[in-house]
């Protein structure tokens, strides 16, 4: 991990004082928060992607509710969750080899404007498992008869909603430790980022 010292600061910044143990201290756990993210971005898309190949390859052999119709609408959703979450985990892997080549310095400026891309990894994630759930609610129809076609479409919706609830939850709770115009509700590696260096985690 790189650490912030004289020989981690950019060739511009060597007439400047050296970093405190404070800053220091940020860099390396900003670093650390961002790796320890990305991984479980690129864990979580590898995992969901393997349950989206299964409904993609293994289709109902004998559909019993819309017949060839659901099959093909079984593949096409199972195949937009797969793309999602290769995208999500092929983007972890980007964006965890691009930090390691940004000088510690200019660490907060740069995740600053590449933000969106680190924005849209969950937005990923979650639309691969909206996908994956309408999937698996119609093959569930299609392996078992029209009741339960019906029971897993209108269950499907309930599974992404909860990871959503869950997320508006910790949200708010997070809202009350930081300012709240400085949340993030993606990048939430962004709130820990200190007053000094323009963000809303407190001075330090």
């Amino acid at each position: 991990m790189s650490r912030l010292h004289p020989t981690a600061t950019s060739p511009l910044s060597d007439k400047m004082p050296p970093p405190s143990a404070s800053e220091i201290r940020f860099i390396d756990d900003l670093r650390s928060s961002i790796d320890s993210q990305l991984q479980s971005s690129g864990v979580i898309s590898a995992f969901m992607a393997s349950l989206a190949c299964a409904s993609y390859s293994q289709p109902p052999p004998d559909p019993q509710c819309f017949g060839e119709t659901g099959v093909r609408w079984i593949t096409m959703l199972s195949w937009l969750s797969i793309g999602a979450f290769f995208t999500s985990f092929m983007l972890s892997a980007v964006l965890a080899a691009d930090i390691t080549g940004v000088f510690d310095d200019k660490l907060v400026g740069h995740l600053r404007t590449v933000q969106a891309v680190h924005s849209s990894i969950p937005l990923l994630v979650f639309y691969g498992v909206s996908a994956l759930a309408a999937a698996y609610g119609v093959d569930l129809g299609e392996r078992n008869g029209c009741a339960f076609s019906y029971f897993g479409l209108a269950t499907a919706p309930c599974l992404p909603v909860l990871v959503f609830a869950v997320w508006w939850w910790l949200r708010r709770t997070r809202r009350k430790l930081i300012a709240p115009q400085k949340i993030h509700s993606l990048t939430t590696w962004l709130d820990r980022i200190p007053e000094k260096y323009g963000g809303g985690g407190g001075k330090q």
